[in-house]
């Protein structure tokens, strides 16, 4: 596909379509592909990592059964562990499109990022669709490993950019959904979604006393608490086991601290894994534990429960508030390990057939249609 495709609206973001990572963004934006419909057709500017693709050159990806136009302008491995020296991938990322910018298609540009969004839009006159997915006071608060967390004054002023220049803007984050649409009529709060074909309840029981942890092993998930949690539930469950889903800058620490305090032997690391398999790991376990400080609208959370996977959660893990119906988990106010592990006593009761149900109106072949029709260009 050398020349430049039409597309409905182009998304702009720092991934490779056929090597997507674990984690928020990607997986938003594999959903909108895989349940966008036959009035969508999106294109998808993005990044190379492995130095064979050339670089602003349109390309067919064939992804689940869609065909996606996709040209990488930057060559990036995410993959790599951060050094506090480096720039952000970001930086590199908007320099590429701004380089090809020739080579996008007319229409509207969809960005993930609000340093994205802001410099696209810069002296022109395309059209801005911006997706915000993390709660801004935890972006560039102290628990962030963001580079926001440096400079909260300018994520603020590119903030106020964004609501001037952006024809709409979805909001993954009911606190900062409603603060921003006190400041602007096209701001749209929604919550997330999880893939129906990929996160659903089976009959098959789970390993008894069982918890399963999902998350980047980073600050802002704080996965060190989680062996706290576990302390305190091995004393009131001596049988019970942990698995870690995930990987980061963490895990050497989380393995010293888990030697300390006597919860090793209970528990499994089970690095990053595919999307697939973390679904089979969600249906594996009892329960889920989500010990962040702070979120947007929490995929994991959706994913864990629609699999039949009932969830305790801190009350920074679920700003939104989705487990308040006790149907589907808990969410525990104060930070206190000793409740969250009491908590994990009680999903481990709950019945995980009415778990997953509660989770249907939050299926991508619901939520991404709509979010998708309510976007479209004005």
């Amino acid at each position: 596909m050398p020349t430049t495709p039409k597309a409905s609206r182009t998304i702009a973001e720092q991934i490779e379509i056929d090597n997507l990572l674990p984690g928020g963004i990607d997986t938003c934006i594999s959903d909108l592909i895989c349940f966008q419909g036959e009035q969508e057709s999106i294109a998808v500017v993005g990044i190379d990592s492995s130095g064979e693709r050339p670089l602003g050159r349109w390309t067919s990806i064939n992804y689940r059964g869609q065909t996606v136009p996709f040209m990488p302008v930057a060559r990036i491995d995410r993959t790599r562990k951060r050094r506090k020296l480096r720039l952000p991938d970001s930086f590199a990322f908007i320099a590429g499109t701004m380089k090809y910018r020739r080579q996008l298609p007319a229409g509207p540009i969809q960005t993930h990022r609000i340093e994205t969004g802001f410099v696209l839009g810069l002296g022109s006159r395309r059209e801005i669709i911006q997706f915000i997915h993390n709660n801004a006071s935890g972006l560039t608060g102290r628990t962030s490993e963001s580079s926001w967390r440096s400079f909260p004054k300018v994520y603020t002023w590119l903030e106020s950019r964004i609501l001037r220049r952006a024809s709409k803007i979805v909001v993954f984050n009911k606190e900062d959904g409603e603060r921003l649409s006190r400041k602007s009529n096209r701001v749209k709060a929604s919550k997330t979604w999880y893939n129906p074909d990929v996160f659903h309840f089976t009959a098959t029981p789970p390993s008894p006393k069982s918890v399963i942890w999902v998350g980047r092993l980073e600050e802002q998930k704080n996965p060190l608490f989680a062996l706290d949690v576990l302390r305190e539930l091995l004393l009131l469950e001596p049988g019970a086991r942990m698995t870690v889903v995930g990987d980061g800058s963490f895990r050497a620490a989380m393995e010293d601290k888990a030697r300390n305090v006597g919860v090793f032997a209970a528990l499994t690391f089970a690095g990053a894994l595919p999307r697939d398999s973390v679904a089979d790991a969600y249906r594996e376990h009892a329960a889920m534990l989500m010990t962040s400080h702070f979120e947007g609208s929490p995929r994991v959370l959706f994913e864990s429960c629609a699999s039949g996977t009932p969830v305790v959660a801190t009350a920074g893990a679920d700003q939104d508030s989705i487990l308040d119906g006790f149907q589907n988990g808990i969410r525990v106010q104060s930070p206190d390990a000793r409740q969250l592990a009491e908590g994990l006593l009680e999903v481990f009761k709950f019945d995980r057939q009415l778990c997953s149900i509660s989770m249907q109106a939050n299926s991508a072949a619901l939520v991404v249609p709509t979010l998708l029709r309510q976007t479209q260009p004005s």
